[in-house]
């Protein structure tokens, strides 16, 4: 026999998703302080780190170290106030993803890819300076924003 499913409200079903958000907003920002702490150091203004937040309303924002704008993520290609490159704006429309829906961004963007080669080469980064970027990435709870790495 099929029991049927308690009655959630839809108020209570919001404050989980936002909640849910909340929770991968924090995974998402030390993603970003992980880069902003190594090599070039993108995101990173002096002391000032760039970062999400997340609004009352379920609205995710870029809040970004160089202008300390506000910026909202829902937009697909135009982010008024974003002062990084058309890259590192993929990554964050990535991560502003993960933090919509839970689906983790490409671990291409940090790890080798099984058919290039290549990994962190895209975001600018040196030969030297890659270990250090997936080395305080793998000591981080950064690593459940990323998917794993598949080989053919």
């Amino acid at each position: 026999m099929h029991k049927a499913k308690p009655y959630v409200s839809p108020a209570t079903r919001q404050r989980q998703g936002l909640a849910a958000r909340r929770q991968r907003m924090v995974i998402a920002n030390e993603v970003i302080a992980q880069i902003a702490a190594t090599g070039p150091r993108w995101f990173c203004h002096g002391e000032r780190v760039s970062r999400f937040e997340v609004a009352d309303d379920g609205r995710i924002f870029w809040v970004d170290s160089s202008t300390w704008r506000w910026v909202p993520t829902a937009a697909i290609y135009d982010w008024p106030g974003f002062s990084g490159n058309a890259t590192l704006q993929a990554l964050c429309r990535d991560l502003a993803t993960y933090i919509r829906t839970g689906r983790q961004i490409r671990a291409s963007w940090f790890f080798p890819d099984p058919i290039s080669g290549l990994g962190g080469m895209s975001l600018g980064y040196r030969w030297r300076e890659i270990p250090a970027l997936r080395q305080g990435l793998q000591r981080s709870i950064a690593m459940q924003a990323i998917a794993e790495r598949r080989h053919p």
